[in-house]
């Protein structure tokens, strides 16, 4: 889920702003840890274990057989918590100044 839901959200934020979705910039969820402090090896640690806890949750799902609309849904909620807690966070670090400081140390 991790890798799609940070895509697709992505691409959504950046046809916001009137840019290219294929355009390249640095807002993807490894870029928006690494500016809250994280290392490299956090990072990777972090996205690992959430991609771990999303799978876990999916097989789960399936092993307990929950109906893949359910499963569909709470995969559709989780998404958009996904997208707009990011996109809160970026806003708070854009309004800060705190994004491009780090940004420019890359």
């Amino acid at each position: 889920m991790l890798p799609l839901a940070d895509t697709v959200s992505l691409i959504a934020r950046r046809l916001a702003k009137g840019k290219s979705p294929f355009a390249a910039d640095r807002e993807h969820i490894h870029h928006l840890l690494r500016v809250g402090g994280l290392s490299y090896g956090q990072t990777v640690l972090t996205l690992a274990l959430v991609s771990v806890l999303f799978a876990a949750v999916g097989i789960a799902g399936w092993l307990w057989g929950v109906p893949e609309p359910v499963l569909f849904w709470v995969f559709f909620v989780l998404f958009f918590v996904y997208h707009f807690s990011v996109k809160a966070v970026w806003k708070r670090l854009a309004a800060r100044g705190a994004a491009q400081t780090v940004f420019d140390t890359f």
